[in-house]
């Protein structure tokens, strides 16, 4: 709140303390219009308040210094919840104090001095909580990248080839068998895609990949199983290769497939 500029004093003329607040009447030099401000009770012991006249700028200052202490203990809140970055605290901090934008910076920056927000101690918690729940390296520097934590901080993180390794097979053995349905080649893909989501290295996942193994008896059930349903639709002959193949079925094994039922019929 802004104070008109007229006269360099007001007067508070009552002061009335309602739970946690404090409500000020004041009117500006000799004028007989009163009004009203709410603060902290917080800030009114601060500032020792009483009724009778007071510099202009003295009041703004209390009423500056009310906003501040507001949107600290609306930080304080978040940060009791769970952690932050600083710079979603910003932009939470910046959407609910929409009028009040350099006090925000203000408070973000002597926070961060005061130690209360700690990117650090955020990329930290976070480093724990993802290396824990299987991520892998390039999830993790993104998931950073994005909360625009700065690069110097992200530049620390080291990554362990042989903690990575043991972390992808950990989640594959997680996902294999959410793909059992699939055939081989589709299963692997749909492993491998699922693995570079999670952030994992290519070269680590197909190396986890060669532990995969095919049932060769399987394959040809799912391939057989595929094959009629395509057959029963009345598709063309090339259109069911060109769908069994796009599948993830080997060439070979569809056409000896085919060969052997047009036999049969022969």
């Amino acid at each position: 709140m802004q104070l008109e500029k007229t006269g360099n004093y007001i007067e508070i003329v009552k002061i009335k303390i309602k739970d946690d607040k404090v409500l000020i009447d004041y009117k500006l030099d000799e004028e007989k219009k009163v009004e009203r401000i709410k603060i902290s009770y917080q800030t009114y012991e601060d500032h020792f308040l009483k009724e009778g006249k007071l510099l202009k700028s003295e009041l703004e200052e209390v009423i500056k210094e009310d906003k501040k202490n507001e949107i600290k203990k609306y930080i304080s809140t978040l940060l009791m919840k769970k952690p932050y970055s600083k710079n979603d605290l910003l932009l939470k901090c910046l959407d609910k104090y929409k009028n009040d934008k350099i006090l925000v910076y203000q408070v973000i920056k002597e926070a961060e001095k005061a130690k209360i927000i700690d990117d650090r101690e955020y990329v930290l918690t976070y480093l724990e909580y993802f290396n824990n729940s299987l991520y892998g390296k390039y999830y993790i520097t993104n998931y950073f990248n994005e909360k625009e934590i700065s690069n110097d901080i992200v530049d620390e993180i080291k990554f362990d080839e042989n903690y990575e390794k043991e972390k992808a097979k950990r989640y594959f053995e997680l996902i294999k068998n959410k793909y059992v349905s699939s055939n081989f080649a589709k299963q692997k893909r749909k492993i491998s895609e699922t693995m570079l989501k999670r952030g994992f290295d290519i070269e680590i996942i197909n190396d986890v990949l060669k532990s995969l193994n095919i049932n060769h008896e399987e394959e040809k059930r799912k391939l057989m199983k595929e094959y009629l349903k395509l057959k029963e639709k009345n598709f063309k002959e090339e259109d069911i290769i060109s769908t069994l193949v796009n599948k993830g079925y080997e060439l070979d094994e569809v056409e000896n497939l085919i060969r052997k039922d047009n036999k049969n019929e022969e």
